[in-house]
């Protein structure tokens, strides 16, 4: 299979290197033309790199890096990744879905449902697929979690913090795209959510107004008998190890379930200690990891034709509907 990317920075290393090991040959990478391959970026600054299994020096080495669509000519591919700032997925997708190609896009798809609606029409419409990036669905403890619920969970809270520092790169769009759209996602993995199922929203936030995500977004609503609260901050000590703290807890008469990327204690001062973050790297680079099964099934399912099984494009169209709503709540 031959795989056109676009963008390579800190994420788009990731997949890059992912795809190498799957044996996808990547015939070029779409960037800006002053990008280097060696620049640091703002995430590098507050998210630790492990690259466990796949941390050949020389892996990119000889990339056809080209600058602009237009000079891709002739140049034969399978499928497009997109791998940009959250505010270009929309152009970049619609061109290649305007060419029959099917096309994975890291979370968000876009940052506003009616570009969400509009990519996965003109994906029908073309008989293509996307493949959103949501790959929470694919790390092994939450595919575990789903396999055990039942309709007993009375109360769902989800919480993901982070680094101010970190509102230079995610903070020029809502949280609830940005962010909490992986917690939004799980519930709807979790669930099967309606969005008719949704009530009694209470919306509570600290803005800041240098950057349109707030700064403390806590939102709580009830769906069917359940009451969920979403919580995001940008808070998190610069001495933390992981970059961020995220963790749920699902709570019945008769089931608990609880997950977290966080130690059963932290306590956080002045030094930094020198460890990997986020509760998935550790082991994202291996053939159990939560990115490498995501790619991995994207390629299987495009080599088939087929569309993803674990993501469908009526599954994204559910997250984002109900990014949408609490959206519209939030801004009466």
């Amino acid at each position: 299979m031959k795989a056109l990317m676009v963008g390579l920075g800190w994420m788009g290393k990731k997949h890059f290197k992912i795809w190498k090991s799957l044996g996808v040959e990547i015939v070029a990478v779409v960037e800006k033309c002053n990008f280097s391959i060696n620049k640091i970026s703002e995430q590098d600054k507050y998210h630790k790199d492990l690259s466990v299994g796949l941390n050949d020096k020389h892996v990119f080495d000889n990339v056809n890096i080209i600058y602009s669509l237009e000079e891709l000519g002739d140049i034969d591919y399978d499928f497009v990744d997109i791998v940009t700032n959250e505010n270009t997925h929309v152009n970049f997708a619609e061109h290649f879905l305007n060419l029959k190609k099917p096309v994975i896009i890291e979370k968000p798809i876009a940052t506003d449902y009616d570009s969400v609606v509009r990519l996965i029409d003109l994906a029908k419409k073309n008989g293509t697929y996307i493949y959103a990036g949501h790959l929470l669905r694919f790390d092994e403890r939450n595919i575990v979690v789903k396999e055990n619920l039942d309709n007993s969970i009375l109360y769902a809270s989800f919480n993901r913090s982070f680094q101010s520092a970190s509102l230079k790169k995610y903070g020029h769009s809502p949280s609830l795209y940005t962010s909490l759209v992986h917690d939004i996602d799980l519930l709807n993995y979790f669930f099967s959510v309606d969005e008719s199922q949704i009530s009694n929203i209470s919306y509570h936030y600290i803005s800041q107004n240098k950057y349109t995500a707030d700064l403390v977004t806590d939102i709580t609503f009830k769906l069917k008998n359940c009451i969920v609260n979403l919580h995001n901050d940008w808070l998190v000590s610069e001495s933390n190890e992981f970059g961020f703290i995220s963790s749920y807890d699902l709570r019945g008469l008769k089931k608990n379930v609880s997950v977290s990327n966080q130690p059963v204690v932290g306590i956080y001062n002045k030094e930094r200690k020198e460890v990997p973050d986020l509760f998935y790297w550790n082991f994202a680079y291996r053939p159990s990891g939560a990115l490498y099964l995501m790619l991995e099934h994207f390629l299987n399912c495009i080599a088939k034709g087929e569309e993803s099984t674990i993501v469908s494009m009526n599954d994204v169209l559910i997250t984002y509907g109900i990014v949408d709503k609490l959206l519209r709540y939030r801004r009466k």
